[in-house]
């Protein structure tokens, strides 16, 4: 089991801030990294992404891009315009005038060219960057920002041996439901505070941006047709409009920052702004909604870690099951309570599969977000899945979260693939 110095040390690594969908992102900002190392504007680029990866950067708008969509998009701008110290914000100062400047690349297909590869790990690119004099190869894995191999002109700058990245994307992280709960009543765990403040801050602010704007740059417009919907003091419909007009901002490509958790944004923006909208309502302290949050956050990472960053399981889910978790918290529920929610709320939507990021996923966001207040409602009342039903073990939430793990890693194995078959038909 994780200390709790071990639990800090880890979240402040993860609830990161980003700008746009992290995987294509992520593209960016591999791309950016090997153009610095190349010390000159490239003349080519080739970029091999894992099959997981593309499935869930082919469909999302990329931000400051003028509504363009596609990896090479993203590979583009990330060259070109990118700054590499910026991180997963390495597109975010693009200025018109720099897009304009760069407009001919997106159509010349032999200066970016991308494609795929059957990898045993899911969150991989590789990217080789020709210049009239140098060519960098650079290898990321596992993680978002995790470079592990650079090579300029033959000769190794970088290597995995020499980092202290992960071995491989899924990891247990050595937490339980019972940890986290103590956790979070810790004296330390108040050092996590800025970062949940920070994450709710951002994801509130790019929510009320997705119910203002315009459909151009909202995707479906999913949040701001449930609020018109909604009446005004329905604190659930509240909760799944904002949270799905985060998802309509993020995904139509807006600009703005957001935090993450679990290496995503979504399921940053889910754990978080339905949660701070409910203690607003319910007039918790800030104190209490920085626990609910942090206390999504580590649910979800529990559940998620295992099942590796990019999964066939979709992880607005197991955000989803953090938020359960957190608004039992908030109506001072038992920590049976809170067991019962989550085995609530994966007894009825965990077979919801991820077909990568676009604008359909604030749809997704907002029935988490429903069935998260339905469990917690159900687990307030006493009312709870008992004994063994189906892969739900009514006596042990730690097992019915192996038995979801086993479902998402071994059972769903091939479902990406099957997926991207479909997209690139």
């Amino acid at each position: 089991m994780k200390t709790f110095p071990e639990i800090n040390a880890y979240l402040k690594e993860e609830l990161v801030t980003a700008m746009g969908c992290t995987e294509p992102i992520a593209v960016a900002y591999a791309v950016a990294v090997a153009t610095q190392h190349l010390g000159e504007k490239p003349q080519s680029l080739k970029v091999i992404v894992s099959v997981s990866l593309l499935k869930n950067a082919a469909g999302v708008v990329i931000p400051n891009s003028g509504n363009r969509k596609g990896t090479h998009v993203a590979a583009i701008l990330g060259a070109l315009c990118g700054d590499a110290n910026l991180g997963l914000e390495v597109i975010a100062h693009v200025s018109p005038k720099e897009l304009n400047a760069i407009l001919p690349y997106f159509d010349d297909k032999n200066f970016c060219q991308i494609s795929t590869e059957l990898t045993p790990t899911r969150v991989y690119i590789k990217v080789i960057a020709h210049s009239p004099n140098h060519k960098v190869e650079l290898e990321l894995k596992h993680t978002h920002t995790g470079i592990t191999s650079i090579v300029k002109d033959g000769v190794s700058i970088l290597n995995e041996q020499e980092l202290s990245t992960p071995s491989q994307e899924e990891e247990d992280l050595g937490l339980s439901i019972d940890l986290i709960l103590d956790y979070i009543e810790d004296p330390l765990a108040q050092e996590i505070f800025p970062f949940i403040q920070s994450q709710i801050t951002n994801n509130l602010q790019i929510a009320e941006h997705g119910l203002t704007c315009e459909c151009t740059s909202a995707g479906l417009n999913v949040g701001k047709i449930l609020l018109q919907r909604a009446h005004p003091d329905d604190v659930l419909a509240k909760a799944k409009a904002y949270t799905a007009a985060s998802s309509d901002a993020r995904m139509g490509g807006c600009a703005m920052p957001v935090g993450t958790v679990c290496g995503s944004g979504n399921q940053g923006m889910t754990a978080s702004v339905p949660l701070s909208i409910l203690a607003q309502k319910l007039e918790s302290s800030e104190e209490e909604c920085y626990k609910s949050v942090l206390l999504a956050d580590l649910v979800a990472s529990h559940i998620k870690s295992s099942m590796g960053r990019l999964s066939p399981f979709c992880g607005v889910v197991t955000a989803g099951v953090g938020v359960c978790a957190g608004i039992v918290y908030l109506n001072n529920g038992t920590h049976a309570q809170i067991k019962h929610a989550i085995n609530n709320m994966l007894g009825n939507i965990s077979g919801m599969f991820c077909d990568g990021a676009k604008s359909t996923c604030a749809a997704k966001c907002a029935s988490s977000v429903d069935a998260a207040f339905q469990a917690a409602w159900l687990a307030l009342d006493d009312h709870h899945i008992e004994g063994q039903e189906g892969v739900i073990d009514g006596e042990d939430v730690e097992v019915t979260i192996k038995n979801i793990i086993e479902i998402a890693t071994l059972g769903m194995s091939s479902v990406d693939k099957v997926i991207c078959d479909i997209m690139t038909r």
